[in-house]
């Protein structure tokens, strides 16, 4: 069980469900929920804007157009507001990462045998006596 990870630690899951499966925590699911969380709070914050706008456009219908300036300070409001959850999640994934950057699990086909050390010195021509 030792070489399964290569002792660089936990992979990013290829997917929400799979990673839930990994008993042993070998893929972290943490990228794919806050995938998940950022697409349900856009969705949030658009269907708030649109209602916001329904409101306007009602207000404007009985008091009069005037009330269609309030419009552009809700559509602004509405991009503000997905900035802003943009801005949450991405903060939530470098306290989970520390600051380092996600990576893909590797394909274990192209991933070198740190054994042998297929693509290191030795493969370089370093390493040898005459080299």
């Amino acid at each position: 069980m030792v070489g399964l990870m290569g002792g660089s630690g936990p992979y990013r899951a290829r997917g929400l469900l799979s990673g839930l499966a990994d008993v042993g925590f070998r893929q972290m699911v943490t990228f794919r929920l806050i995938s998940v969380l950022y697409v349900a709070g856009v969705a949030l914050v658009g269907a708030a804007t649109l209602a916001a706008l329904a409101v306007v456009a009602g207000m404007a219908a009985w008091l009069g157009a005037g009330w269609w300036l309030f419009a552009p300070p809700v559509l602004a409001g509405g991009v503000v507001g997905v900035l802003g959850v943009r801005v949450t999640c991405e903060w939530v994934l470098m306290a989970f990462s520390r600051g380092r950057a996600p990576q893909a699990m590797p394909d274990r086909r192209e991933t070198p045998d740190r054994a042998t050390n297929t693509t290191g010195n030795a493969a370089k021509g370093q390493g040898h006596a005459g080299a």
